[in-house]
């Protein structure tokens, strides 16, 4: 039985292959698996219980990353190889074959003791469904994402840069929790929308919903809260440094890059000088 889960409105879909008996996902997927709300199709992935013996096992024509935890190689014809690092053999193991697009392809169950065998594992399934949002404009973002009568807004930052805490801050507020640590910036049926993600940090609350996307905050915590409107031309720039856009790939950062051109030429930007205190959601409502 094939398994779907939509992310960003896009539908990713699951099937069991050879020596898998159903398809098993981490339990932070499961809020998404309601693909009725995909309005596209992301991508159809092959789950197995091992490698297959067609895959490339040479070294790669190019690699288009690579670091101490995982990396891409791209093997021309036969595609992209996604290997990760096995932490006790010490060494790449392959978890991936897909095609250039990342719309297609092969991914190998990870055995995780005690752990159930989930066939999206930690980095390759946020590395494989970043990748093809990618090719739909649609960009991975640093941030909590609240919504606040009735509009998306993202407050951006790396980590220690308060997202949590603005979160917990407007969760007192009354502001509905998307997801705390990493959301989904895209157009979508003529407007900027913000979505959430599986990828959660702290606060483990997660809605699957995907909301018009009112502003954007870059957070910097400080003794006095202070809003501060950022141009058009900064704010693109500002939005992509706080992002894991696919930089790796060409073809990849340049359709984030202009998918955010599309999304932050419709909507504001500004930076956020901010106390961790109710007075912060003040200053914030006095510019939305």
């Amino acid at each position: 039985m094939d398994v779907r889960v939509c992310i960003a409105g896009v539908a990713f879909t699951f099937s069991a292959g050879p020596g898998v008996d159903a398809v098993c996902l981490h339990p932070d997927y499961l809020p998404f698996l309601d693909a009725r709300t995909a309005s596209e199709h992301g991508a159809s992935i092959h789950v197995l219980a091992r490698a297959g013996d067609d895959w490339p096992q040479t070294h790669p024509s190019a690699w288009r990353w690579e670091s101490f935890m995982w990396r891409l190689g791209d093997f021309s014809e036969m595609g992209i190889r996604l290997d990760v690092r096995d932490l006790i053999e010490k060494k790449y193991v392959p978890v991936a074959l897909l095609h250039a697009d990342f719309g297609s392809g092969d991914v190998v169950v990870r055995q995780r003791k005690p752990r159930p065998a989930f066939a999206l594992n930690y980095p390759e399934g946020q590395i494989i469904l970043l990748n093809r949002l990618a090719m739909l404009q649609a960009g991975l973002v640093h941030s909590s994402a609240l919504v606040i009568d009735g509009r998306g807004y993202l407050f951006c930052g790396r980590s220690g840069a308060g997202k949590t805490t603005i979160a917990r801050l407007w969760k007192q507020r009354g502001g509905m929790l998307l997801c705390d640590d990493r959301n989904i910036v895209r157009w979508m049926n003529g407007c900027p929308f913000v979505c959430s993600t599986p990828w959660h940090g702290e606060d483990p609350e997660v809605n699957p919903v995907n909301v018009p996307l009112g502003g954007i905050f870059h957070l910097h915590q400080a003794p006095e809260n202070r809003v501060e409107e950022i141009p058009m031309t900064q704010a693109v720039a500002r939005l992509y440094a706080t992002s894991l856009a696919p930089f790796y790939d060409r073809t990849s950062a340049r359709l984030v890059l202009d998918g955010y051109v599309r999304c932050l030429d419709s909507v504001p930007s500004y930076d956020l000088h901010f106390t961790p205190d109710l007075r912060a959601t003040d200053a914030v409502l006095r510019v939305i």
